[in-house]
């Protein structure tokens, strides 16, 4: 039984569709969100912790709460319960403990100390991301070839480690294949071990027979870790600052 062949508007249209696909669905769809409605909750915590003996409205619509205090209880076990779902979220796209960034209480001190760990990341990051990307490809029976990814200069000031989201371009995968098994291919980039995300999509027809190739910048996200209670400062994303290494850090 012959494919269906693809024409090149098939394969414009189709290209929007895998741009879509291969986007940070896990950050829009659950990271984000819960990182919102976390502060979100923060926010109301705060502000209730000063009020006593006044009667405050359910907002659900079941009642009215007797009091402020009564109403924090119920909000700090809603933030308790979201922030648990956040912790789990970020668990499963970060790095092992024994490399992942950790910042604790985000002072100079941990942060010197974290400085190794910072350095270290890199070695995990790009064999890991590479031999995903190679798997990947296996499974889907994509023809790639051997992906060499890099990150940026990483700064050597402590102050300067990203708090809040590392983000690394890694490079460029290229893939080629029949269009069904590249769709699944760019799909499961959401299974990565790290939040990945794949932009810059291009779309070739191949051939015919309605093989398509596909090129994709890479992008990774990585969370540092803070002690409970510690909020990120909204340190600058991303690898490079002053004092940095010059050119990109191979692996």
């Amino acid at each position: 039984m012959r494919r269906p062949k693809l024409s090149w508007r098939h394969v414009l249209v189709i290209g929007v569709v895998i741009g879509v696909i291969m986007g940070a669905g896990l950050f829009f769809g659950l990271i984000r969100p819960a990182r919102d409605a976390v502060a979100t909750l923060q926010g109301e915590v705060d502000s209730l912790d000063g009020q006593v003996n006044q009667p405050i409205p359910d907002p659900g619509g079941a009642g009215q709460y007797a009091t402020a205090p009564e109403f924090l209880v119920a909000k700090q076990q809603e933030l308790d319960q979201k922030s648990r779902e956040l912790a789990n979220a970020l668990a499963r796209k970060s790095p092992p403990g024994n490399v992942n960034v950790n910042l604790g209480d985000n002072s100079p001190i941990a942060r010197m100390a974290a400085l190794d760990r910072y350095w270290r990341l890199p070695q995990w990051v790009g064999p890991t991301m590479e031999r995903f990307v190679e798997r990947n490809a296996a499974r889907h029976n994509i023809t790639i070839e051997a992906p060499q990814f890099t990150v940026p200069s990483l700064t050597t000031n402590p102050a300067q480690i990203p708090d809040d989201i590392i983000a690394w371009n890694l490079g460029s995968v290229t893939g080629s294949g029949a269009f069904l098994d590249l769709m699944r291919w760019a799909e499961d980039f959401n299974t990565a071990p790290l939040l990945t995300t794949a932009d810059g999509i291009t779309l070739n027809l191949v051939n015919n027979d309605g093989d398509v190739s596909t090129t994709a910048a890479i992008t990774v996200f990585i969370f540092p870790r803070l002690n409970p209670g510690v909020a990120p400062a909204g340190t600058a994303t991303g690898g490079s600052g002053a004092g940095g290494s010059g050119g990109a850090l191979p692996f």
